[in-house]
């Protein structure tokens, strides 16, 4: 745990099944950092109850977190927002466009600060949008339309919780 003024950095080890389970019920629109953050603050709050098993047999019963007038529907106003900052394209699906830059996020937040290549290298292949993946050798460079068109301006203009760090040539979720 490390400690930064009011701050506190805190990283922790979970199943990777039960990781990937909880992640997928956390709304696209919604950084993870976000929710474990609004978790933690139900709990403080009294808002979140766990309940233990009744007997060594039975699983414990999955957290209840009072319902929050700001939880988003299935398509919500954030999906809108961010594809009304992005400059789509023409050709391009808007929503594929989306998912990809909430790819980039994700990746961002799960592996923490990343180059334009480690993006590149992970997250295009699952999210093409139609432009070729290129077969990077070390030490070269992605100059492609999938970064510049579409990942970068996204990053910048859509999302407020990826910052790039020039002194590190990196972006993060901070």
């Amino acid at each position: 745990m490390a400690k930064n003024r009011d701050t506190i950095t805190y990283q922790f080890e979970i199943d990777a099944d039960t990781w990937n389970e909880w992640k997928a019920t956390v709304p696209r629109e919604k950084s993870l950092h976000d929710r474990i953050r609004e978790y933690i603050e139900a709990d403080r709050d009294g808002r979140l109850t766990i309940t233990p098993p009744t007997d060594d047999t039975t699983p414990a019963k999955e957290p209840d977190e009072a319902p929050r007038d700001d939880t988003p529907a299935s398509s919500s106003s954030a999906d809108v927002d961010v594809l009304d900052a992005m400059d789509i394209p023409q050709g391009k699906d808007p929503e594929a466009c989306r998912d990809a830059l909430y790819a980039v996020r994700d990746y961002l937040e799960e592996h923490g600060p990343a180059s334009r290549r480690e993006i590149v290298t992970a997250v295009m292949p699952d999210h093409p949008l139609g432009y070729d993946v290129p077969d990077l050798e070390p030490g070269d460079r992605f100059r492609g339309a999938w970064w510049r068109r579409i990942i970068q301006p996204g990053l910048r203009d859509a999302l407020d919780d990826v910052e790039y760090r020039e002194n590190h040539s990196d972006y993060r979720v901070p």
